[in-house]
């Protein structure tokens, strides 16, 4: 596996380094001398998506990095949104209880 560089600059302050996934090679019982039954099929096919799981970097499920204006202009994107949210509830609030 290829070392990751490391960051510098500025912007490198928040960015965490992804960590290393394990190196260690996949152990599997495989004893294909005999009838291979579904269930054998399916105790193999558990031990990988086990092996998978623990070795698969997980990506986060917002990468603010990859939106236009980074963190800062998803947090103004978020405000935004939020201000017009209240003005078009308040002007529902009020046609419903002004009549």
């Amino acid at each position: 596996m290829a070392a990751v560089p490391a960051r510098s600059g500025r912007h490198a302050a928040g960015r965490r380094s992804p960590a290393p996934a394990p190196s260690e090679p996949l152990d599997l019982d495989l004893d294909l001398g005999e009838d291979v039954t579904p269930d054998k099929v399916e105790e193999i096919a558990d031990q990988m998506l086990t092996h998978l799981a623990a070795t698969e970097p997980r990506p986060a499920f917002i990468d603010y990095d990859e939106l236009p204006g980074g963190k800062w202009g998803a947090i103004a994107g978020g405000m935004v949104a939020l201000i017009v949210m209240i003005m078009i509830g308040s002007v529902f609030l009020n046609l419903l209880f002004n009549r």
